[in-house]
């Protein structure tokens, strides 16, 4: 029931988005400064999904780093599409932050430090060079999900096993999908499909 409680908001937020604008939206919303934890949904076992899938795959594994304090930040993971914003006062002092890519079609990252945040992490991935819009077109939601481990993800054919649904912001027009986690390890972009 909780599955379907996100798949409706995400739905939901596709469907008002695109009803603003005729064919497409006009941002992704911003993130709530009174978020909390508990908007992200855990499930009571891990679900297969499929993820999201480059349009040409990344040859290596791609890494990047940021010391970012109180202040909040943002650093972005190159030839990925990816970019993490730190929100304000998310950790109380310099913390260094990282994504990995792994090679491979699968959109999925490692991050770290792994430990919760006092405020919200916000990833957004660019989709314009994914199979995304097929995936929506098709009736699919593009949606982060959480996975435990490297190897819940078969990184060439995207099958993953998740264990946490993130409610997702999704920007047609802007080619963009964006969600807020409070927690780092790795996390998805699904296909919303098994």
């Amino acid at each position: 029931m909780r599955i379907t409680a996100v798949r409706s908001f995400t739905l939901l937020s596709l469907a008002a988005a695109l009803a603003c604008n005729g064919d497409s939206a006009t941002g992704v919303a911003a993130p709530s400064a009174g978020k909390s934890p508990s908007t992200a949904t855990k499930l009571s076992a891990p679900i297969q999904t499929t993820t999201l899938v480059r349009n040409t795959p990344l040859p290596a594994t791609v890494t990047a780093s940021k010391v970012i304090g109180a202040a909040g930040g943002s650093f972005t993971l190159p030839g990925t599409g990816l970019t993490i914003t730190v929100a304000r006062n998310a950790v109380a002092g310099n913390t260094t932050f990282s994504a990995t890519a792994y090679a491979g079609a699968a959109i999925g990252y490692d991050f770290a430090p792994h430990q919760t945040f006092n405020a919200a992490i916000t990833l957004t991935q660019d989709f314009s060079s994914t199979n995304a819009l097929d995936v929506i077109r098709a009736g699919g939601v593009p949606q982060v999900a959480y996975f435990a481990d490297r190897s819940a993800v078969d990184w060439t054919t995207g099958v993953a096993s998740v264990s946490e649904l993130v409610p997702t912001n999704i920007d047609v027009a802007g080619s963009r999908v964006s969600a807020d986690v409070f927690h780092f390890s790795g996390y998805l972009m699904s296909s919303g499909r098994k």
